[in-house]
């Protein structure tokens, strides 16, 4: 009797640990660290990082931030404090 076919043992999936966030195609995660003002503003913006790197992508997280306005949510920081914000951004809509 022929011996039954050896399955090989079912290989491990090497997958990168999920983001935070899982990401739709062409969005760029940007984290972009600001200045908390009493009046919900943000100030002295600047990108951190992004996920992919994405310069554009930073750039227009830097002015989303910076156009800001508006009562500050409950957990804003105190004048002054730095904060940072995480951004998704989907680039190649950004002009619309």
């Amino acid at each position: 009797a022929a011996a039954p076919a050896a399955k090989p043992a079912a290989a491990p999936t090497t997958q990168p640990a999920p983001a935070e966030k899982p990401l739709a195609a062409g969005q760029v995660a940007v984290k972009v660290q600001c200045r908390g003002m009493p009046d919900g503003a943000l100030k002295d913006c600047k990108a951190l990082s992004s996920e992919p790197k994405n310069a554009d992508a930073e750039q227009a997280a830097v002015q989303i931030a910076s156009q800001q306005k508006g009562k500050p949510p409950a957990d804003w920081p105190a004048e002054g404090r730095m904060l940072v914000l995480p951004l998704v951004l989907t680039p190649n809509k950004a002009g619309s």
